[in-house]
């Protein structure tokens, strides 16, 4: 990851104040009253996230003037890629923002840029958030930033999600000649996620990649790993504050080796499990059965939760039934599920 030690930090913007400046941004412009009436469905969620990138877009180069003087920082209006321009001494960076929400569809954000209009100072910037509600106003709250070479993650794009070298994909982006095919997935080359999860170990040790490739690579994908860790440690924390409100006694239990958290609830001697599969960015994912000899679910009832919130209910090791997301229930129908096996 390009930790700007060597680019923005160096020049007196630590993470910790990046963080804060975005926040106060966000609160500055993005705020909602409290009262106002919203829909949080994946789509309009997706569709939030994008509004809100475009207002980080706009306020970033203010920012980044403020702190680093007029004149560092501006807008890329008729450039195949990035959104903004660095300018840090002699450097010259090219930076484009993608914003991801813990709660909006899969990741949403795409890397469509073939590597051909990538220039060798661009770089990816993905700002992540969540919607904080509070007594009176609802707004983004910036949780982390990373910052990476673009065109190591869109050369991971093109040998892992594409499956095809660089050079058979077309100016226009939207084809591929020779061998290689093109997942058509709403006219892009890649969600983040999809792209990040794709790449196997022996495809990134080869001959393709070099070894600072590879490092860059490596951080981008724990970076992501690291946003699905934080998807369901939010999730949970929600819903253990939604069972202690129904005197409902829980614990939290993480495997970090397998990637996956559970939640243990017990009421009146009856228990129930949540049991998060938080990602799929690790060459192999866990089954069921070793996800219960993790935890010795033996014959109760628990919930198995997949990356894109999709759910499956277990009686021991019996597949019961199937259910829509859970993350975009209210909160008293996810108890109403919960009691039920209560």
């Amino acid at each position: 990851m390009i930790d700007i030690q060597q680019g923005i930090y160096r020049f007196g913007i630590q993470k910790d104040n990046l963080l804060s400046r975005l926040n106060q941004l966000a609160r500055d412009l993005m705020s909602t009253e409290a009262s106002f009436p919203r829909v949080m469905n994946n789509r309009n969620l997706t569709d939030r996230r994008g509004r809100i990138g475009i207002l980080l877009e706009y306020s970033m180069p203010h920012m980044l003037n403020d702190i680093l003087g007029e004149g560092s920082s501006g807008y890329i209006v008729s450039n195949r890629f990035g959104d903004i321009y660095l300018k840090l001494g002699d450097k010259m960076y090219w930076i484009e923002i993608k914003c991801l929400d813990l709660n909006a569809e899969e990741y949403a954000g795409n890397l469509t840029t073939p590597i051909a209009w990538i220039p060798p100072s661009g770089l990816l910037m993905i700002i992540v958030y969540e919607n904080t509600e509070t007594y009176d106003s609802f707004h983004p709250n910036i949780l982390d930033v990373g910052v990476f070479e673009a065109r190591a993650i869109a050369k991971m794009r093109n040998y892992g999600w594409l499956k095809a070298d660089s050079t058979q994909i077309l100016l226009d982006g939207a084809s591929l000649k020779g061998n290689g095919y093109w997942k058509r997935e709403e006219e892009n080359l890649g969600k983040l996620g999809r792209i990040a999860k794709s790449i196997k170990s022996d495809i990134l040790k080869s001959h393709y990649f070099s070894d600072s490739e590879r490092r860059e690579i490596n951080d981008f994908r724990l970076f992501l790993k690291n946003f699905d860790k934080t998807r369901a440690e939010y999730f949970l924390e929600r819903v253990m504050k939604i069972a202690d409100e129904n005197q409902a006694i829980t614990s939290i239990r993480h495997d970090n080796t397998k990637c996956f958290s559970w939640l243990d609830i017990e009421k009146n001697g009856n228990k129930f499990a949540l049991v998060f599969r938080y990602t799929d960015i690790i060459d192999n994912v866990p089954v069921r059965s070793t996800i219960m000899d993790t935890i010795s679910i033996e014959n109760q009832w628990w919930i198995l939760i997949n990356p894109k919130f999709q759910c499956t209910i277990y009686a021991g090791k019996a597949k019961q039934d199937s259910m829509k997301k859970m993350n975009l229930l209210t909160d008293d129908e996810i108890w109403e599920i919960l009691k039920r096996h209560l």
